[in-house]
């Protein structure tokens, strides 16, 4: 392969070569600084014709290849990083509906060019799913983004590269599946495990069964068109027009190069027409006529939405007469439609040859992003509504209330120490009476604070039901489409949409970290006094310990931390908010599950605020 004047074993080798030196590769300082020079101009063009002839860094090539100086710029263009990579960047100037349309379908070079540079999630979903994206390509992306990346985007951009890992795994085992198929076609489950073949999404299987069948001797390919006929087949109308689309394309490439045989039997082709190739047509229009009959169903508004962007003109006519474009946009617009046939409609129409239709289709997907926006704001709202209502039970009034007068207390002992030296001239004794009396103050209240944290009573049974309720709400919210209003499953929420409102909620959610945490240890605290009093196994609370380190373990393995800091003591709020109130969810249902019908009598908190102050001051302290 010959890439300029520099050669190459194979593509492979030229992407990794590329990757190995400019991917990830960041001056140590910024680019600004970098090239500021407090020199005469002579000085100025040597310095930047020295860095251009041996400096590896792109952002600082690609400002000098812009230089005013068109001898810095020659020296720029000749460079081996001009020559392999920089004279292809112009795709990404690009907007991001031609920088997808660039990753379907574009040259190897500008495939390489976006997947180094690209910054969309979606137009780097695109390259991922190229073809021209190998295997062994893909694992090399991914090392070189695990040592190199930085940041949020590229965490986000190493899970989307590791799901086209999976993806194209699974893939290569599709495709060698079906080419045993191929090669048995006589028994019928071989030619009815084809079938799904032809109606699947993934652009790598469907371009390389689109190549298979093509080249298969006609009668398996007659088997096979015979097969997809058969509407009982296939789950939905859908599933059926689009493999039978499939099949024409197929037949129409092998009508351009000759492949397809003719015979004088009249009754396999007709004059001038293949049969197969009007027995599909035939069949096609069909469906598309079924699909007046029930528009209520989501899978018939696909169907047209298909035909609408579809290269038959007949086929485009009929769908206009059953359901205009204007219709379908509508019918996505409508908030009750689920989320899952929105995107589907969108990205069907996105292809749309009227210009007009684009922008509407564009429009639509910004008053979307809209109702999303309001969605994860409300989220943000309802979250912490949840948690000022959770830490109004269990006594945390109280406690927030006892709290406030030690800290007071101890503010007024902090502020007299300041004075301490002249004080003790004057009321030496008052002084150390009022420390005694501070104290004592302290430790009533500090007793109380323990009572409430210890406290079992009927009434925190119910509470702490109340409180598990309001934890698998905020737990639930994070999937977001309990707030889409839209119908539909997390699932059918784009993956980069999920972790921006994950990461909203964990930021809702860092700001009672410290009174999530405190939760916790109430919990633990019920949970050891219930079990010393009626638990009679030994080992429960050595069994309670390390439940709680294993929920750990396998909450830092769930999202993939390999941080050897304790959750408690982590930087990272928002995750540690999350380790903590998932922990408070268990912890509650253990208590109720195990403990519930010893949670009776009257509020040990409530019998010591009805007593008498003089048995108050004699309560022992913490």
């Amino acid at each position: 392969m010959k890439v300029g004047k520099f050669k190459f074993k194979n593509e492979v080798h030229y992407f990794n070569y590329i990757m190995q030196r400019y991917f990830r590769k960041t001056p140590p300082i910024p680019t600004h600084i970098y090239l500021q020079f407090d020199k005469a101009e002579d000085e100025v063009i040597l310095s930047k014709k020295l860095i251009a002839a041996n400096c590896h860094f792109p952002a600082i090539l690609n400002v000098l290849a812009h230089d005013k100086h068109e001898e810095v710029r020659n020296i720029v263009y000749q460079s081996t990083y001009w020559q392999l990579v920089g004279k292809y960047q112009d795709v990404l100037g690009f907007g991001k509906r031609e920088r997808k349309a660039f990753a379907r379908n574009e040259s190897k070079h500008n495939i390489f060019i976006l997947l180094m540079f690209e910054d969309d999630p979606e137009v780097f979903v695109e390259v991922l799913n190229n073809p021209a994206i190998s295997l062994t390509m893909l694992v090399r992306y991914i090392q070189l983004l695990q040592k190199r990346g930085r940041g949020r985007r590229d965490e986000h951009f190493l899970r989307l590269a590791r799901q086209a890992l999976n993806r194209k795994k699974d893939q290569i085992l599709k495709l060698s599946l079906l080419q045993r198929l191929v090669r048995h076609p006589a028994a019928p489950k071989n030619v009815e495990a084809i079938l799904p073949f032809l109606y699947k999404e993934e652009s790598l299987l469907k371009r390389t069964v689109f190549n298979t069948l093509r080249r298969v001797d006609q009668e398996v390919l007659k088997r096979v068109i015979f097969a997809a006929m058969n509407a009982s087949y296939f789950e939905s109308a859908l599933q059926q027009f689009k493999a039978i689309t499939f099949l024409l394309e197929i037949l129409q490439k092998r009508r351009q190069t000759g492949n397809l045989r003719y015979s004088n039997d009249p009754s396999i082709f007709l004059p001038h027409n293949e049969y197969l190739w009007k027995l599909l047509m035939r069949k096609r229009l069909n469906i598309v006529k079924d699909c007046a009959e029930d528009l209520a169903n989501f899978s018939n508004i696909l169907i047209l939405a298909y035909c609408h962007i579809d290269k038959d003109s007949e086929i485009r006519a009929l769908a206009s007469k059953i359901l205009s474009v204007e219709d379908i946009l509508e019918i996505a617009r409508d908030i009750t439609t689920p989320r899952k046939i929105f995107v589907e409609i969108i990205h069907i129409l996105d292809n749309h040859f009227d210009e007009n239709i684009v922008n509407k289709v564009q429009e639509l997907r910004l008053l979307e992003t809209k109702r999303l926006k309001e969605a994860l704001h409300e989220m943000e709202k309802t979250v912490q509504a949840y948690i000022d209502i959770i830490f109004q039970s269990l006594g945390y009034d109280k406690i927030n209330d006892f709290r406030g007068v030690i800290n007071s207390l101890e503010f007024v002992n902090k502020q007299i120490n300041k004075y301490e030296e002249r004080l003790e001239h004057t009321v030496n004794s008052e002084l150390n009476t009022l420390r005694d009396v501070t104290s004592s103050i302290k430790g009533v209240f500090q007793g109380w604070i323990d009572t409430i944290y210890y406290e079992t009573s009927a009434r925190t049974l119910t509470e702490l039901e109340y409180v598990n309720d309001s934890i698998e709400e905020i737990l639930n919210l994070k999937d977001l489409h309990h707030l889409t209003l839209r119908p539909g499953t997390s699932e059918d929420v784009e993956s980069n949409i999920r972790q921006k409102a994950h990461k909203i909620w964990q930021s809702a959610l860092s700001i009672y970290l410290g009174r999530i945490k405190d939760l916790s240890e109430m919990l633990q605290r019920k949970t050891l006094k219930l079990a010393r009093l009626y638990d009679r196994n030994q080992n429960f609370i050595k069994d309670f310990k390390e439940a709680l380190v294993e929920l750990e373990t396998d909450y830092k393995k769930q999202i993939g931390c390999t941080l050897s800091v304790p959750c408690r003591r982590c930087n990272r709020r928002g995750c540690a908010a999350e380790r903590f109130l998932k922990e408070s969810h268990f912890l509650i249902e253990q208590l109720i599950d195990n403990f519930g019908e010893y949670f009776n009598g009257q509020s040990d908190l409530e019998s010591i605020l009805q007593s008498s102050p003089d048995k108050l001051l004699s309560q022992p302290k913490s």
